[in-house]
Formats: C-alpha cells, structure tokens, sequence
C-alpha cells in the first residue's frame, strides 16, 4: 500500500504538483537568506522581509486550496478556481526566487553572456542599438515586453467567458510550465541584464 501523501499527489494535475515542488526550495532559501543576516546581525533587507510574509500567505493559501480540492468542496460553479489557482501559486513562488536567487546559486553568468555577444555581433548590440534610441520607442518597446502577462491573463479570461474550460487549462498549464522552466534556468545560469551590467556604456541624455 503506497504512502497516503503519494496517492494524494498522485491525483493531483501537473500544473498543481509543481508549485508543490517549487514552494519546497523556495521556501529553503528564503528561510536560508533570512538566517543568514540574522546570524550577522542585520536587519532584514525588505525583500527578504517581504519574502517571509510572502512565503506564510502562500502557504496558507496553498493548504486552503489542496484541502477543497481533496474534499471536493469546490464544486461545478467554482470548479474554474482550480484551474486558475496554480497560475496565482506559480507568480507567488517566482517573487520569492527573484529575490533570493544568490542564496541558490551565486555564480552570475553575465560575463559570459556579453563575451558571447562581442564574438558573435563584433559589438554590444543593446550598446550598438542605442543610436536609435526614442522615449516613445522605449515606451513602445516596454509595453511589448508587458504585454506577454497581459496576453496570457486575457487569453484565459476569454476561454472561461467561453466556456471553453478545456482550452483554458490546456494555456493555462502552458504559460505555467513556461514559467517553472524560465525559473530553472534562470537559477542554473543568473546573469543581471545590459541595463546594469553595461550601465556605463549608455547614452542617458537621450
């Protein structure tokens, strides 16, 4: 007879077992981060902070969850909660995992990166690019950046109107999978972005 914790998970859908698996680790190094200015005496930086108040309503929220989804108290009316709760768990874990992402791995693959980009463009090209920087371009281009969780919450938001549960989940589990394999590769290789590593070769009187 197998665990009873094993024949639970076991009913779970992957796009519920793996906020499991994240909150697990992401919970380790924020407690980890936390200690560690604790032992030196510091107070808490606010992310930290905020990190631990984040990690209690997570897991609250997390245990409030499992249990109407074990016991089936949902229902019918409310069974799109279940589809769309692992969406909010999934942006919950990444919050705590950007802010304490050097208490996982503290080895910034950022040089690399830039080496890789002078080998292969012989320049910089966000320092190249530069030249055709605009403010409303800036602006146009960041809210393109955006737009990917406005896409992704209103593509979703669409299907449930439309009753189209199945399609709703099956984007759902795609933008969350999405999301957990950007959150393992980004511990495998952090690296800070242009903006900071290369601050010092931008033009800001544009």
């Amino acid at each position: 007879m197998l665990p009873r914790w094993i024949r639970a998970a076991a009913r779970l859908r992957l796009e519920e077992f793996a906020p499991l698996a994240f909150f697990a680790p992401s919970a380790a190094v924020t407690l980890k981060a936390s200690l560690f200015f604790m032992e030196r005496g510091e107070r808490l930086p606010p992310r930290i902070a905020h990190g631990l108040v984040r990690l209690a309503a997570t897991a609250v929220l997390m245990l409030v969850f499992f249990l109407l989804v074990k016991r089936g108290l949902l229902g019918r009316r409310l069974a799109w909660v279940r589809d769309v709760a692992p969406f909010l768990f999934c942006i919950l874990v990444y919050t705590n995992l950007h802010d304490t992402i050097h208490f996982v791995n503290s080895h910034d693959v950022h040089d690399a990166l830039i080496a890789i980009d002078a080998w292969v463009f012989g320049v910089q090209p966000t320092v190249w690019v530069q030249r055709f920087y605009h403010p409303v371009l800036s602006d146009v281009f960041s809210l393109a950046y955006m737009n990917y969780f406005v896409i992704s919450v209103v593509v979703v938001g669409w299907l449930l109107l439309e009753g189209r549960r199945a399609e709703m989940r099956e984007a759902l589990l795609g933008t969350v999978l999405s999301f957990y394999t950007g959150y393992v590769l980004y511990v495998l290789f952090p690296a800070a972005p242009p903006r900071l590593t290369l601050a010092s070769q931008f033009v800001r009187d544009f």
